[in-house]
């Protein structure tokens, strides 16, 4: 017999019951995500060199975790949107130029594999989930379960299991929850309604920490559509920089 070789981007997609059963012998192998330069390797491997700015090398590696299915899915859903350009060469053959700008397209293999990996969850992750994708910097534990009316304790649990689950990763240097994959949090912001989101945004934005003038601040007021307060806000980060004051 030849051995086979199944490759899966999410944990729970290796590692679910159906396979268990089908393969009783078989071995799981979790291989640790790319490092920038093999990103970028994969990517010119797909686009040819100086198909990829270095910006947008930069931008893949952190929506894609640096999963490599991830990778080659997000870079074949540019070509399609257009955002890598085909164009002939003096010498007569083709090569790709990059005309995204940074932006970056959600495949929609990934976005229904992660529709299918956030829906198992429980009602209160995703909630959690809106709340750390809608906060990004700004989503400290505090802050978080302010704007949600959680207690502290509970809310640290829930991201705990999400980190377990592969959801989120460590948490950032100051603090703030961050997902795993990136990709994750533009899905999941693709599917906040405009009213849903204001509301969140106000309710960060309120439990934010004062008295230091806040950049995240301003950025949610904006979200929310409290110009007034936000263009208050954005004037006081302006004057704390003149004068050397801390931002928060």
């Amino acid at each position: 017999t030849r051995p086979l070789l199944l490759v899966a981007s999410l944990a729970e997609r290796a590692d679910s019951a159906a396979l268990r059963l089908a393969f009783l012998d078989a071995s799981r192998l979790v291989l640790r995500p790319l490092t920038r330069g093999e990103v970028a390797g994969l990517v010119e491997g797909v686009l040819g060199e100086g198909g990829c700015s270095q910006r947008t090398q930069q931008q893949i590696f952190r929506e894609t975790g640096a999963q490599p299915g991830f990778v080659v899915r997000t870079v074949e859903a540019m070509i399609t949107e257009g955002l890598f350009a085909s164009e002939r060469c003096v010498a007569g053959y083709h090569r790709w130029v990059d005309q995204s700008d940074g932006r970056i397209t959600v495949p929609a293999p990934v976005r229904q594999a992660l529709s299918r990996h956030l829906g198992g969850l429980p009602t209160q992750h995703i909630q959690v989930l809106m709340v750390v994708a809608l906060a990004g910097e700004a989503g400290h534990p505090s802050v978080l379960a302010a704007a949600l009316g959680m207690a502290l304790p509970e809310l640290e649990q829930v991201c705990r299991e999400l980190r377990g689950h592969g959801v989120l990763g460590e948490p950032g240097p100051g603090g703030a929850h961050r997902f795993s994959v990136r990709l994750t949090e533009t899905a999941l912001l693709g599917k906040l309604g405009r009213r849903d989101r204001e509301h969140l945004a106000e309710r960060l934005a309120l439990a934010l920490p004062g008295p230091h003038p806040s950049v995240s601040a301003v950025r949610l007021l904006f979200e929310a559509r409290r110009y007034e307060a936000a263009q208050e806000e954005l004037a006081r980060c302006y004057l704390a920089s003149r004068t050397g004051h801390d931002l928060a």
